[in-house]
């Protein structure tokens, strides 16, 4: 039987995907609290179809600016910070995407008018081609307050952008637009969300966030508080079916005295809509919940399909899926150690549509308190950034923004779906090799597993799994880089298999 095994995003036909823990590279350090996307609706990550991996923030300076940094894959480094926004006062929020024609896409909130601070902020629109960032450009003026914003791109090529704006009357409502040539042209605004009550003019209310299905189709998700004393806080979702958008629909169950927050979208590859929402049940125990419609279902489920985790403190969830439907999910909780106060970034992912999830496990550094996650996800990996304090066991600043790429290993079954019994590590293939070769190995019991590469030295350059795995088999992929994405050099490497109390090692040669 020939399997096709990939780095980091593998096919999965019935069986598990586990992903690893690997050491995590700064984009960029010396930044303020509010340097990423607090708001948590969009994404300050984006890698495009040919495997260029841009970061976004807003810069320190007394006027903030856009800032955006170039991943160097080759030689595993970050290039140095091009601002590319022009603002006059401050510009912050900043937002990214990209399209399959290789193209990555930037929107952020801009404020020029220094007198009228908090009041009338625009937003502008770069786009990077590859090569170089277009002069920016304003996509809404400053008739109102806009912000909030995210930005995706629809499968036929179309871009979309969402956001919340005040009006005079301090009542907010979320609006969209769409370009159908990168950014040259914009059509009229839409209202999201008329038909309801206008959003209540509080700091979580709104935060759009946007995904995108098949056929040209995008999705559009909101919270909102009516505005109402005591109102509880709601998740509303509107569909665009290729040429227009329907009326909103009510997401989260309104019979609940609860607040759903931070709502976050991904459709999948038959165009089932999966919205995971955080659940405010006290303030002891804030959890993630998962709703699930197909396209075409006139009414949202009364009630969660799954709960994500629950007995902890989590928020400010972050969602992505990939290409084989495995949906990766970012969020921040409670530092699990009593020893440490701090918060942190966790990871967990989904193979079965939401139904079952992997262990989560912390991305972040241990007693850094760590936020505002946001993952993108490319051809062969999955990478995540976040904001990071540069000391331990403090949440003041000043903080760094790390970066971190994923790794996988797949599930493997005979043909009559047994799994075998035995400790085992067996020889890659190819071997040597070049630019990448299999790892295959199988366990005999359920337990901690780590699989890492080490050089001659005896120093570890690569962690391609840890984690807990059933019996059975399994198979990993190397490509010859090391934790912080450079390729390493010609020569002899070793790949370890332990549980803590056994280990088997092989010997790989790598040719550059």
């Amino acid at each position: 039987m020939k399997i096709c095994l990939f780095l980091l995003m593998l096919t999965v036909i019935g069986f598990q995907m586990v992903f690893s823990q690997a050491d995590s590279s700064i984009v960029v350090d010396q930044v303020d609290n509010s340097a990423l996307v607090y708001l948590e609706n969009a994404a300050n990550i984006a890698i495009s179809s040919e495997g260029k991996t841009v970061v976004a923030w807003q810069t320190a300076a007394d006027v903030s600016q856009i800032a955006v940094s170039l991943y160097d894959s080759e030689f595993g480094e970050w290039g140095a910070p091009q601002e590319i926004s022009t603002a006059v006062f401050q510009a912050m929020n900043p937002a990214l995407a990209a399209d399959q024609s290789g193209n990555i896409y930037a929107l952020w909130q801009q404020q020029d008018d220094t007198s009228t601070y908090k009041e009338r902020d625009a937003l502008f629109f770069s786009k990077f081609n590859g090569t170089s960032w277009s002069a920016p450009v304003d996509v809404t003026g400053y008739d109102f307050d806009n912000g909030e914003a995210s930005i995706n791109v629809a499968s036929d090529g179309t871009v979309f952008i969402v956001w919340n704006t005040d009006g005079d009357d301090s009542l907010e409502a979320v609006f969209t637009k769409n370009s159908a040539d990168g950014g040259d042209t914009w059509s009229d605004a839409v209202q999201l969300s008329a038909g309801h009550a206008e959003l209540r003019d509080q700091s979580d209310a709104g935060r759009a966030v946007l995904a995108a299905g098949s056929d040209g189709k995008m999705v559009a998700v909101w919270a909102n508080k009516p505005n109402t004393a005591y109102a509880k806080m709601e998740t509303f979702c509107n569909i665009y079916n290729g040429s227009s958008w329907s009326e909103p629909a009510l997401v989260s169950d309104s019979s609940r005295v609860i607040n759903d927050r931070f709502p976050s979208v991904v459709v999948d590859s038959q165009d089932s809509i999966h919205i995971l929402i955080q659940d405010y049940e006290s303030n002891a125990n804030r959890f993630l919940k998962m709703h699930t419609k197909a396209w075409d279902d006139a009414e949202w489920p009364a009630a969660a399909d799954t709960i994500v985790n629950r007995g902890f403190q989590t928020s400010y969830p972050f969602m992505v899926i990939d290409a084989n439907d495995n949906i990766h999910v970012t969020f921040r909780r409670k530092a699990q150690d009593a020893l440490t106060v701090s918060w942190e970034n966790a990871y967990t992912m989904s193979s079965d549509g939401g139904k079952t999830w992997t262990e989560q496990n912390r991305i972040s550094r241990y007693a850094h308190d760590a936020a505002y996650a946001s993952i993108a996800v490319a051809s062969d990996h999955v990478a995540a950034v976040w904001r990071e304090t540069d000391s331990v066991a403090t949440t003041s600043g000043p903080y760094s923004i790390p970066y971190i790429q994923l790794a996988a290993v797949t599930a493997l079954h005979d043909g009559n779906g047994n799994s075998p019994a035995i400790f085992d590590l067996q020889q890659n293939f190819p071997n040597p090799f070049n630019p990448s070769t299999h790892i295959t190995f199988s366990v005999s019991k359920t337990d901690d597993y780590t699989l890492s590469v080490y050089n001659l030295l005896g120093q570890k350059i690569k962690t391609l799994m840890i984690g807990t795995l059933q019996a059975g088999k399994y198979s990993a992929n190397w490509n010859g880089k090391n934790d912080l994405g450079r390729t390493v050099s010609s020569g002899i490497y070793f790949y370890k298999l332990s549980n803590g109390t056994e280990q088997l090692i092989k010997k790989m040669t790598f040719i550059r």
